[in-house]
């Protein structure tokens, strides 16, 4: 008796140890399966966001008369972001202002990169200083006396956008550059990098949804389709 019961106790520690390697198994595959949804979720949702900065800057370009330049803009933030590390979301909306104010993408281009360098050296962020830029293209150069980018007193007075870039791109051209080469600097492109892969996968699943909406009819079809499955 006592023989059967030793060996009925070790099938039942093995048959324990067995089952917490498959619910072990589970909560892992669990874990996985969470974790993948919620990469897939993030990357749709960040290419619906980029995909709306990209329109909204080709309608800006379109009302400016400049839809001819929209997709060397797109190259040139794509070039930049790659460069510097920058979001490419950051990147559009302060080249949206440049170009309001100048209504001209070559200057605002050239103004948008000199935006990068003066926050790379003055540490203050991209937003700022291009909006300080676009005032001063539209003769309000207060804003730009108070980056502390030791701009010449009279020059600011002036007005005179031509000398002031000089002096901005004097004291700060290829900061951004430099910025993008220290260990932060590396590890923030590496991050931007993931954040545009991760928007990749996810306009690829918009393009799936895309077409299986169609399959549906359309959008009004899908949308009809799921209320009735809750309806059922």
């Amino acid at each position: 008796q006592a023989k059967h019961a030793d060996a009925l106790g070790k099938n039942v520690d093995k048959l324990g140890y067995s089952w917490q390697q498959v619910t072990g198994g589970l909560l892992v595959a669990g874990a996985g399966i969470s974790a993948v949804t919620g990469f897939l979720k993030d990357s749709i949702t960040a290419a619906a966001e980029d995909q709306k900065s990209v329109q909204r800057l080709a309608k800006t370009m379109d009302n400016l008369g400049l839809s001819y330049a929209n997709s060397g803009a797109e190259d040139f933030i794509a070039k930049l972001s790659a460069q510097t590390g920058e979001v490419d979301d950051n990147l559009r909306p302060a080249l949206e202002n440049l170009l309001r104010t100048t209504g001209d993408a070559a200057k605002a281009q050239d103004a948008l990169q000199l935006a990068m360098d003066i926050s790379a050296g003055t540490g203050r962020d991209l937003a700022s200083v291009s909006l300080a830029l676009g005032k001063g293209f539209s003769g309000q150069t207060t804003a730009l006396g108070r980056l502390g980018a030791g701009i010449d007193a009279a020059t600011l007075k002036s007005g005179d956008m031509d000398k002031i870039m000089g002096q901005l791109s004097t004291k700060f051209g290829g900061q951004a550059a430099v910025a993008a080469k220290t260990f932060s600097g590396e590890l923030k492109r590496l991050g931007t990098a993931s954040s545009e892969a991760s928007e990749t996968v996810g306009y690829s699943l918009l393009g799936a949804l895309e077409s299986l909406s169609t399959a549906l009819g359309g959008t009004d079809g899908a949308v009809g389709m799921i209320s009735q499955m809750g309806t059922n």
